[in-house]
């Protein structure tokens, strides 16, 4: 098993232990508000629709200035305006909600900023996901605001020495407990 894969089984199973999941993903929520509002000049922001025990942002997309990720057919995500009605969303073979193509495709450069789900994080900025790259492959070039979002067991003091070159690094990390810059190496 590769120091990756064992990052992720360690803090998916920290995941799963979390006792009160939903008040806490609030609470991750409502730092990650709290984060627009210092942030934010107007352009849209990236986010996810959470999968499984994610932190759950839904509750950001109160005036649709949010594109959410779609996997191509290439494997690179497209980011879509996001969806007011419940029809506008199709859930994938992974289980995972996207935005339907006939919504407005948004140029990842024209984002402000993406909030990035994630396993795992080091205080560096590296993120740990579930392993098949696909952030890492559309974000690579991305020069705006990077946001890692998880829960506060999800942040390890350890820098991951499995990080690669081909790893994207988050700017920031917002948990239930606030919101910090990450170190650059």
């Amino acid at each position: 098993m590769s120091d990756k894969a064992k990052i992720r089984e360690f803090y998916l199973k920290k995941r799963r232990e979390i006792q009160d999941g939903l008040n806490l993903s609030d609470k991750v929520s409502g730092n990650c508000a709290d984060f627009l509002t210092s942030h934010s000049r107007g352009k849209p922001w990236a986010s996810y629709r959470s999968f499984g025990n994610e932190v759950d942002l839904s509750h950001l997309n109160l005036k649709n200035n949010f594109a959410y990720p779609k996997l191509s057919s290439s494997g690179d995500l497209e980011f879509y305006r996001a969806p007011l009605a419940p029809g506008e969303w199709i859930r994938t073979e992974f289980g995972i909600l996207e935005p339907k193509n006939s919504l407005d495709k948004i140029d990842v450069e024209s984002l402000e900023g993406v909030f990035f789900p994630g396993v795992a994080y080091d205080y560096f900025g590296n993120r740990v996901g579930y392993g098949k790259g696909y952030y890492d492959k559309t974000m690579k070039s991305y020069t705006g605001i990077k946001v890692g979002v998880c829960f506060s067991v999800q942040v390890s003091k350890e820098v991951f020495k499995c990080a690669t070159e081909d790893d994207v690094c988050v700017d920031y990390i917002v948990t239930e407990k606030g919101c910090f810059e990450a170190r650059k190496i």
